[in-house]
């Protein structure tokens, strides 16, 4: 029962549009549930997703008031992994996309989706994306001068 909970208090943190006090997560948490929770009940749980890092609480004008560090479980997990592992997480990471076309096509493709990225577009209108600095575009676009292939950055 603790991680469902968990989980649909990070549900209640994640659609919320600033960060909420105990009181309000409680009331959104029992206004889906047929037996109400104490109130008691949903500030542990906030105190267990804050000890995990996948919330985080503030003061305000004297209340707490807590939200969640990510948008989604994948990318709790990726900041446990490069918690616990660090550069070493990042590097492994960066091998693999280097050394599989396929995952890079993936997280190329990945990043585009992504709605702040039309905010970074280069000369020919095209997306800037990470996966483009670093390993390149995925495949040669005529007249992109944009400078983002990683291998000149590497090479001086």
């Amino acid at each position: 029962m603790r991680a469902s909970l968990e989980r649909e208090v990070l549900d209640i943190l994640r659609s919320a549009v600033r960060p909420l006090p105990v009181r309000e997560v409680l009331e959104r948490v029992n206004a889906r549930r047929g037996s109400p929770l104490a109130y008691t009940t949903v500030m542990t749980v906030l105190r267990r997703l804050t000890d995990k890092d996948a919330a985080v609480r503030h003061d305000d004008d004297g209340r707490h008031v807590y939200r969640a560090t990510a948008d989604s479980e994948a990318e709790l997990a990726v900041r446990r992994v490069v918690a616990e592992h660090g550069d070493a997480a990042l590097a492994s990471f960066l091998r693999l996309l280097a050394a599989d076309p396929a995952l890079r096509e993936q997280a190329h493709a990945s990043a585009a989706r992504r709605p702040d990225v039309a905010e970074r577009r280069g000369p020919t209108g095209r997306p800037r994306l990470w996966t483009d600095v670093y390993f390149g575009p995925p495949q040669p676009v005529a007249g992109d001068e944009d400078g983002d292939d990683w291998t000149r950055w590497v090479a001086g």
